[in-house]
C-alpha cells in the first residue's frame, strides 16, 4: 500500500502470509478468524487493537496461527490503521 511505513501490521501480515504461502482461506482455518476480517486486516483497513490500543483476541490468534510472537506481528505503539505516531 502506498505511503504505508514498513513494519506496520498490514505490511507484516502480508509478508508473513507470503513467506508461509498462506491464502486468506487457509489462514482463516488455522486462526479461527473469519475471512472477511482477515481481508480487512491484510488490506490495512482494520488493526486488531481495542480502543485502548491493546491487542485483541484476534491479534493473538493470528500470531499463534503464523507461529510468530505477537510483538513481531503487531509491534507496540500507534500502528492504528497504519498511521505512525505524530511527533
Amino acid at each position: 500500500m502506498p505511503g504505508q511505513p514498513y513494519g506496520t501490521f498490514a505490511v507484516r501480515l502480508r509478508a508473513l502470509m507470503r513467506e508461509q504461502k498462506l491464502g486468506v482461506g487457509r489462514l482463516a482455518i488455522l486462526s479461527g478468524i473469519d475471512q472477511r476480517s482477515l481481508v480487512r486486516y491484510r488490506s490495512g483497513i482494520v488493526v486488531p487493537r481495542d480502543s485502548y490500543g491493546q491487542p485483541t483476541a484476534n491479534a493473538w490468534k493470528l500470531a499463534r496461527a503464523l507461529g510468530v510472537p505477537l510483538e513481531e506481528l503487531l509491534p507496540s505503539g500507534p500502528d492504528l490503521n497504519g498511521d505512525e505516531a505524530a511527533a
